[in-house]
């Protein structure tokens, strides 16, 4: 998931998780970039809107948690 951050915030650190997607320069495509990248990677399949209500990337990776299920 950080490397797809990284793609638009380079310098985006684990720590930058709990921050606001806006303050990490990601807008509403770039979220739902993320989310289709997400679902290819793990094999689920995302309600946008929800990953949309999603403020930070801890978020969206608790959205996604949730989604893979325990491995």
């Amino acid at each position: 998931m950080l490397a797809q951050i990284r793609r638009r915030a380079p310098s985006a650190e684990l720590t930058d998780f709990d921050k606001p997607t806006y303050d990490l320069d990601m807008d509403s495509l770039d979220v739902v970039d993320l989310a289709h990248a997400l679902e290819k990677e793990f094999g689920v399949e995302a309600v946008l809107e929800t990953v949309a209500d999603c403020v930070t990337v801890s978020e969206i990776r608790e959205y996604f948690r949730g989604l893979i299920g325990p491995q």
